[in-house]
């Protein structure tokens, strides 16, 4: 649009916000730090408590991975 309209600022402007967006697409998510409440608990933690805990990305890939060896679901 910037070019159509020879302004030159829109162009900027235009880049600089999809150059903020692939960086927040790319950023890794931001994670808070473990209360001491939590970190008390005892060992009862299963695997399927932190398989809620998992990211989407996370479970993908355990399923491809599961797949690969021959473990497929």
């Amino acid at each position: 649009m910037g070019v159509f309209l020879q302004a030159p600022i829109v162009g900027i402007i235009g880049f600089v916000v999809m150059l903020a967006g692939v960086l927040l697409a790319i950023a890794p998510p931001r994670r808070r730090g473990v209360e001491p409440e939590e970190a008390a608990d005892d060992a009862s933690s299963t695997a399927k408590s932190r398989a809620n805990q998992q990211g989407f990305m996370d479970k993908l890939n355990d399923r491809w991975d599961k797949r690969q060896d021959g473990n497929g679901q």
